[in-house]
């Protein structure tokens, strides 16, 4: 289903490091080293939405250079207030399909917008995501629908211009379906003003968590996720309560590009710890994300959503796959007191 875009930013997620579970994308600050001088004197094509140049089938790869441009637009994606100059490019697809943009061969701090079928009416935007220093720019898995025209404009932060290479390729299509006996998360279907309650973990106030029961067969969920409202994603937290040492695997397909974390939830700072992360993976929408971890007794969580913070339609679905864990062999002597940890 279809959901309005009027979002702003794509960025991955930063592995091993604070805030990479967040559900809102943290803003770095930063100084502008301008690599080019715009010299303003515009072109005939490409330099506005009125003369773009034309995109006529992908994937599509083109190098040039921005300086020599006019600056007509500018997006905040996060930073506001750009005065570079920028080139526009339009395609216009004959089916609906979901298309990456790169900018990351380019030689400038760029920045990277698409308007549907006119100024303003913003379908999705990156600044920072990649590149030699993380400057240049990246959108992912695009949504893109029959019967509109879509420009791309190559822009720039601040007022940096250069050497850019814009590459647009279309994306197979995904499509995840609910396995048969799959356990449902349930979650309400995010969306504009979304408040997180349902499974957001150290993400929402106060936490909560998802509790699995162990189980010796592969537990299997299926659920929804997607981004909304401005650098916002939905993130979604499951528990585990381990008894004696196991080793557990946690694998994800999803429609969107998907990170998964297995988090350690018995730190003494429980989610105010920055380090509560034992491991992460990311994949592709319909590509597999997989971890594998040994722990002892404790608590654990198990984190999936969006690898990026917009341009995910919310209710795109999801299935996770949980290997390993396992409760007390029947013999073991179990207290009253574990048992009911266990369903806290």
């Amino acid at each position: 289903m279809r959901t309005a875009l009027v979002v702003l930013v794509v960025l991955l997620a930063a592995a091993m490091v604070a805030g990479a579970t967040s559900n809102r994308m943290t803003v770095a600050e930063k100084n502008l080293v301008p690599k080019g001088t715009p010299t303003y004197e515009g072109r005939d094509v490409g330099d506005n939405i009125a003369a773009p140049i034309i995109v006529g089938s992908l994937p599509f790869t083109e190098t040039g250079n921005t300086c020599a441009y006019l600056d007509d637009y500018d997006v905040t994606c996060p930073y506001p207030g750009s005065t570079s100059p920028d080139v526009v490019y339009s395609y216009s697809p004959v089916s609906d399909v979901t298309v990456d943009v790169s900018l990351c061969g380019s030689t400038y701090d760029t920045k990277v917008y698409i308007f549907e079928n006119a100024e303003g009416n913003v379908v999705c935007c990156n600044d920072d995501a990649c590149g030699p220093n993380g400057y240049q720019s990246e959108m992912r898995n695009v949504f893109l629908y029959a019967g509109n025209q879509y420009y791309f404009v190559v822009d720039g932060y601040g007022g940096d211009c250069g050497d850019y290479e814009i590459q647009i390729t279309a994306a197979p299509p995904c499509d995840v379906v609910a396995p048969v006996g799959a356990i449902l998360e349930g979650e309400p279907t995010c969306g504009p003003g979304y408040v997180d309650d349902y499974n957001a973990g150290c993400n929402a106030e106060p936490a909560a968590f998802y509790p699995l029961n162990p189980s010796g067969d592969t537990i299997v969920l299926f659920g929804t996720s997607g981004t909304y409202d401005e650098m916002t994603r939905d993130t979604d937290w499951y528990e585990i309560y381990v008894q004696a040492p196991n080793t557990v695997t946690l694998s994800a397909v999803a429609e969107f590009p998907v990170r998964i974390f297995f988090i350690n939830g018995n730190t003494a700072l429980g989610c105010d710890d920055p380090e509560f992360v034992i491991s992460t993976a990311e994949a592709g929408p319909c590509e597999t994300a997989t971890l594998t971890e040994t722990v002892g007794p404790g608590y654990y969580w198990l984190w999936v959503g969006p690898s990026v913070y917009a341009c995910q339609p919310c209710g795109l679905e999801y299935i996770i796959e949980v290997d390993g864990y396992v409760g007390p062999s029947p013999v073991d002597d179990v207290s009253w007191s574990t048992v009911k940890a266990i369903y806290r």
